[in-house]
């Protein structure tokens, strides 16, 4: 006899396959009767109100020596754009060894004073 609080089991082998701890008496389980329950839940909230897109987050330019070095020995100012939110994001700063010049040792400064063109390197604010 049975009532509606009793659900049905697995039938159960004499013995479970390798040896395991399986409890073959669980209950079975219909993945289509959650899936009802659910669509009836989402159904019944409201539509979540649409504001506008939050604003993408800023895209960091990466710099490292061999485009530092050449940014600054080309003197174009447009390519440090973004450098000092690299250097703060990243805490690091120019004067860190992977930004200086392996064999002198020497930053990017030295490099774009000896690259001035008429006096001036706009890369370097005077």
């Amino acid at each position: 006899e049975a009532t509606i609080y009793e659900s049905p089991v697995v039938p159960a082998p004499k013995k479970a396959p390798m040896d395991s701890l399986f409890d073959y008496g669980t209950y079975r389980h219909h993945p289509s009767e959650n899936k009802r329950w659910r669509r009836r839940i989402a159904e019944k909230q409201p539509p979540a109100a649409k504001g506008p897109a939050p604003d993408p987050p800023p895209v960091l330019k990466v710099f490292n020596r061999p485009i530092l070095f050449d940014i600054v020995s080309r003197g174009s100012p447009a390519g440090l754009d973004g450098l000092l939110s690299f250097l703060l994001t990243h805490k690091k700063r120019l004067t860190d060894e992977e930004f200086r010049e392996p064999s002198t040792g020497k930053t990017c400064l030295p490099k774009a004073l000896l690259n001035l063109s008429g006096g001036k390197n706009d890369t370097i604010p005077v």
